[in-house]
């Protein structure tokens, strides 16, 4: 039976120190880094004793979700409903929650709707992954993943 676990690891440097510290293993454990899209063009691994991979976009993933709230027509309406919320509600939050910055923003918003942050999180990602373009983009790293895991 295979298991799998998620640690966050807080930043990109704790993730790097990770992936060039942990000792390799025999096949009980494969470790993969996975850093923000924005980090690309930094991040090359040379020295790195695990691999790693990249998440969907050029950008941290808070932005790229903050961008849909900001350009998706009708959004409002498509939150409140995953969020099982009243629009209205939602509106305000959102509202409340431009121009904050995106270490923050879901939190804030969360705690406007008084709800949990992963909740806020999951809904916010769910309507991200009902563009087809998106939803390539994270099958695409998921693909990634499962490669390495079955090396």
């Amino acid at each position: 039976m295979r298991q799998f676990e998620i640690v966050i690891a807080g930043s990109a440097t704790n993730i790097s120190s990770v992936l060039k510290t942990m000792p390799q293993t025999r096949s009980w454990l494969t470790l993969i880094g996975a850093y923000d899209g924005d980090m690309r063009e930094t991040i090359h691994g040379e020295d790195f004793q695990w691999t790693f991979r990249f998440l969907p976009g050029a950008a941290a993933p808070e932005h790229l979700l903050i961008a849909l709230a900001e350009s998706k027509t009708d959004f409002t309406n498509i939150l409140a409903t995953e969020l099982q919320k009243d629009a209205a509600q939602v509106q305000i939050a959102l509202n409340l929650v431009a121009g904050v910055d995106y270490h923050d923003y879901f939190g804030s918003f969360a705690t406007a709707l008084n709800l949990d942050v992963a909740i806020v999180r999951r809904a916010f990602g769910r309507i991200w992954l009902q563009d087809p373009e998106s939803l390539s983009l994270a099958e695409g790293f998921v693909h990634g993943v499962r490669e390495v895991i079955r090396d």
